[in-house]
């Protein structure tokens, strides 16, 4: 009777003192708004027409504010004629939740069912692996910056999005190139904020570490011939570190995606002060927003980045000469690489191939 007693006494705790709900209630609550009216809509759409692919995903993430689970909704919502059953373990209803009807969360996974694809993403740890569960035509995993050597040997495929895959994982030749669709992710409409005439713009919550170049930004900041707008969300259970304030930075945090199309837009050039990226995306959203980028070579720049617009710095002088100077290359852009590997052509490629195979 102990642990019954301990149960309620823990509830009444949360509830009446601590004044929140218990955190499988709120799970439950969260799930019901995720999947609710739209799992219904779900299930009628693909009980009149045959889904085009039944694809079962793995991740830590889904809903939420970071990359790995904006690159979960970029791939669910760019395949809207597929079926997806989502396992994650961290859930959230608000953030990057894809807006298409072709996906449930946490729901359960028929196991009669022969599947085409099983896509397991490795960003923020290992998610539960279902990949012996189910039969799969083919099986991908995507590393999003995460050592997958101990899981390699389970796919068939393991999706690169820059050229440091050596630092991942060790089976070379299942390496495959695949980007997601970044203007699923963009919301529908701008919205202007306050904001100085002219400015440069960088985008990085300040983990701690120094993978996003947090070390050099004051520095880089005294020979910036313009104010830097500093975007970033302290909201996060990521612990950050503290910057202590800069005249040239201006800082604006928590923005909505709203506020920050128009912030990037609306800038000089984006400057990243990242040391590495995986894929890159505050590279990609200021590449399809069409603003000048200064940056090291790293993440998808690393395909792209002889294109003019693109400026690229080796060492801190390099990046001080180039802040110095307030006009940058108007950018020519293209997108075809992108477009020929696209989450949905890449998919699509291997799925029919194995299934040519059999």
């Amino acid at each position: 009777m102990a642990k019954p007693l301990q149960l309620i006494a823990s509830a009444f705790r949360t509830l009446f003192i601590e004044k929140r709900l218990p955190w499988k209630l709120q799970r439950i609550i969260t799930l019901a708004r995720i999947n609710g009216l739209h799992s219904i809509v779900t299930y009628i759409k693909f009980t009149i027409k045959k889904p085009k692919y039944r694809i079962v995903v793995s991740s830590i993430y889904f809903g939420g504010i970071g990359g790995t689970e904006k690159n979960l909704m970029s791939l669910v919502s760019s395949m809207d004629d597929c079926l997806f059953y989502i396992h994650a373990d961290n859930i959230n209803s608000e953030g990057f939740v894809p807006p298409t009807n072709n996906y449930f969360v946490n729901m359960l996974i028929p196991s009669e069912r022969d599947y085409d694809l099983y896509f397991y993403y490795a960003g923020g740890g290992y998610a539960d692996y279902l990949g012996d569960t189910y039969k799969f035509k083919t099986k991908m995993i995507i590393t999003n910056a995460n050592d997958v050597r101990p899981l390699e040997d389970r796919f068939n495929h393991i999706l690169i999005q820059s050229e440091n895959y050596s630092d991942f994982f060790d089976q070379y030749e299942k390496r495959l190139q695949a980007f997601p669709n970044v203007p699923v992710t963009f919301p529908k409409e701008e919205k202007t904020t306050d904001l100085p005439e002219n400015y440069f713009i960088t985008v990085f919550n300040p983990f701690d570490g120094k993978q996003k170049g947090y070390d050099i930004f004051l520095k880089a900041a005294d020979h910036s011939s313009l104010p830097i707008v500093w975007c970033f969300n302290n909201k996060t259970s990521v612990k950050h570190d503290t910057l202590p304030e800069h005249p040239n930075i201006i800082r604006m945090p928590n923005l909505t995606q709203e506020e920050l199309l128009y912030a990037y837009k609306n800038s000089r050039a984006l400057v990243s002060f990242s040391n590495y990226e995986s894929f890159g995306w505050v590279l990609a959203e200021a590449f399809y927003c069409g603003i000048p980028i200064i940056s090291r070579k790293t993440g998808f720049l690393d395909y792209v980045y002889e294109q003019e617009g693109i400026e690229i710095y080796n060492n801190e002088q390099e990046l001080f000469s180039l802040l110095s100077t307030i006009n940058h290359p108007d950018p020519k852009y293209s997108y075809k690489l992108f477009e020929e590997h696209s989450y949905k052509n890449v998919i699509q490629r291997m799925v029919n191939t194995r299934s040519n195979v059999k």
